[in-house]
């Protein structure tokens, strides 16, 4: 299995952050028995994020995308993926409800710009996050740049 893990963000490119989740994210497959086989860092730029996002697709059978889940202008993994794919963004009111709920077990009240975390490209799955507020799964074939409709 050919894995790639795509890490985004300005500050990972310049290096104001030092990458450790790549690291962690890798050595956590190695101990399963998978291999990464690449690893792309991309600012946050649109144009350039989708390219990465084509390009993986075309050579991995597996993409891990770190960065770009949350909820400001800069967080585009979302909307990037679903471009990458074909499909719309569609509000996901389960992940939606539970965000909410997870800000209110704190105390706090749930900014509108979170509403934007609850987006997910059309047939994503989500992926459980008891910690935080990024959640979602999505299967992409790259023979054929479909979602999650392609049984390939």
């Amino acid at each position: 299995m050919h894995i790639e893990i795509i890490c985004t963000g300005d500050e990972v490119l310049t290096g104001k952050i030092v990458n450790t989740n790549f690291s962690y994210m890798s050595q956590k497959l190695e101990d399963v028995g998978l291999s990464v086989k690449w690893e792309t860092t991309v600012g946050d730029d649109r144009e350039d994020l989708l390219q990465a996002f084509q390009r993986a697709g075309e050579r991995a059978d597996a993409v891990i995308v770190n960065g770009g889940l949350g909820p400001t202008v800069d967080d585009l993994s979302q909307e990037v993926a679903a471009q990458a794919a074909g499909v719309q963004l569609v509000l996901n009111a389960e992940w939606l409800e539970r965000m909410q709920e997870f800000f209110s077990r704190r105390g706090r009240t749930m900014s509108a710009n979170n509403t934007k975390q609850a987006m997910l490209p059309e047939g994503a799955e989500l992926i459980d996050n008891p910690v935080g507020t990024a959640c979602w799964n999505m299967k992409f074939c790259p023979a054929c740049c479909a979602s999650v409709a392609c049984q390939r």
